[in-house]
């Protein structure tokens, strides 16, 4: 029952705001915030609460972006851990799913996706920068942070970021190349590809061409 979904999910968006335990979410700096953050904005999407995604989206650049990423577009707080690339790769997905779920919010070159915390400072261009070389099979370089083991399903989560990225409206210049090495994950998966082609489908940019800062990017991927 569709009003039954919608009543529930409006108490699941009020608990995740109110409660303590969310309270605590949103106020995490690393995955967990970034998590928080695309979990709210796409229920309150699903809801029609456009007010409380419209807020998070809007200070989500300074808020997660501004602080977490690191020089060169690392993620110190996901690159200290044991089993680093997993959670790297954890975060990049949620820093891009939230950019992608709050886009339809926002005008085009006014996305988290060019979003820019100041002038010569890191954002999500370069971290997708960063990350390119060690999403090439076999990669290109030594992934050079701790990492006990590695991530599971690795084919899946580096398809996946490569895909959102290719993905975004204001990235939509680097498209080509961020789906070539999504492609590339995606066809050496086990059998599961199947599943991001469903949830997450290629397409382009398609409401972009503005190319915004990841346009530059990408012609090196």
């Amino acid at each position: 029952d569709d009003e039954a979904l919608q009543a529930w999910m409006a108490e699941w968006l009020e608990y995740l705001i109110g409660s303590s335990n969310g309270r605590d979410e949103a106020a995490a700096k690393n995955n967990h915030g970034s998590n928080y953050d695309q979990h709210a904005v796409a229920v309150a999407r699903f809801i029609g609460n456009t007010s409380v995604a419209e807020a998070i989206c809007g200070a989500a650049g300074a808020k997660r972006v501004k602080e977490q990423v690191g020089p060169h577009g690392t993620l110190p707080m996901e690159d200290s851990r044991t089993n680093s690339e997993d959670y790297h790769l954890f975060d990049t997905s949620a820093l891009l799913r939230l950019g992608t779920l709050c886009e339809p919010l926002q005008p085009p070159g006014h996305t988290l996706f060019s979003y820019s915390p100041g002038k010569g400072k890191p954002a999500l261009p370069e971290v997708m920068h960063w990350l390119e070389p060690f999403a090439h099979l076999p990669p290109t370089q030594t992934w050079p942070y701790k990492n006990i083991r590695p991530p599971a399903q690795a084919d899946e989560k580096y398809g996946n970021a490569f895909r959102l990225a290719a993905n975004a409206r204001d990235w939509h210049a680097s498209s080509a190349a961020y789906e070539q090495l999504a492609q590339t994950r995606i066809q050496h998966a086990n059998g599961s590809a199947w599943l991001l082609e469903l949830t997450t489908p290629y397409t382009g940019g398609e409401d972009g061409g503005g190319g915004g800062r990841g346009g530059g990017r990408g012609g090196g991927v």
